[in-house]
C-alpha cells in the first residue's frame, strides 16, 4: 500500500487543517507558504501571514491511535463486527472560534494547545470511525469543557 506524506498547516483562526501533498504542494506558492508556516511553532515563533490568514505547524493536529487497538484485535482474528470500542475523549466536542489577530507569543501557544487537545481527539475518531465502518464505537464521552492542561497528572477517586 502506497502512502502519502502531507506537510499540514493548521490556521490559527478557526483551526482548520490544511493538508500540502504531491497532488497541490507545487502549485503556486504552495511550497514556500506550507515550508513556512510549518516551522511557525506556536509559542517561540509567531504565526506565519501566508494565503490570506495566520497560519502555524500542522502537529497540532493529531490522532488518537484508536487504529492501533482495532488492528490489534484483527490480528488476534477477530473480525470487525465482533470489536467494540469505548473512548474517552480529553477534549470537549466543539472547538472555540477565536479572535486571534492580536495574540502574543503566550496566547498563541494556549490556542495551539486548545486546537491540539481538540484535534487529538475527535479527528483520531472520526477517521478511525470512518476507516473501520463495521466497528462498533458503542461509548463516546467527552467532558463539557476543555480540561485545564497542567503538569500535574489528573487523579481519579473511582
Amino acid at each position: 500500500m502506497k502512502r502519502s506524506m502531507d506537510i499540514g498547516i493548521v490556521d490559527v483562526k478557526d483551526g482548520s487543517y490544511k493538508p500540502f501533498n504531491e497532488k497541490n504542494i507545487t502549485a503556486g506558492s504552495n511550497l514556500d507558504d506550507a515550508l513556512f508556516a510549518s516551522l511557525s511553532f506556536a509559542g517561540f515563533f509567531p504565526p506565519a501571514e501566508v494565503m490570506g490568514s495566520a497560519y502555524y505547524d500542522g502537529s497540532a493536529v493529531w490522532d488518537v491511535d484508536i487504529f492501533a487497538a482495532i488492528n490489534r484485535c484483527v490480528e488476534k482474528g477477530f473480525t470487525e463486527e465482533n470489536i467494540i470500542v469505548d473512548v474517552i475523549l480529553t477534549s470537549a466536542a466543539n472547538l472555540k472560534k477565536v479572535e486571534a489577530e492580536n495574540y502574543k507569543s503566550v496566547q498563541m501557544l494556549f490556542r495551539y494547545f486548545q486546537i491540539s487537545s481538540f484535534y487529538n481527539s475527535m479527528d483520531g475518531l472520526l477517521r478511525a470511525k470512518f476507516a473501520y465502518t463495521k466497528v462498533n464505537f458503542r461509548n463516546v464521552f467527552a467532558p463539557s469543557e476543555n480540561i485545564p492542561s497542567s503538569i500535574e497528572p489528573m487523579v481519579s477517586n473511582f
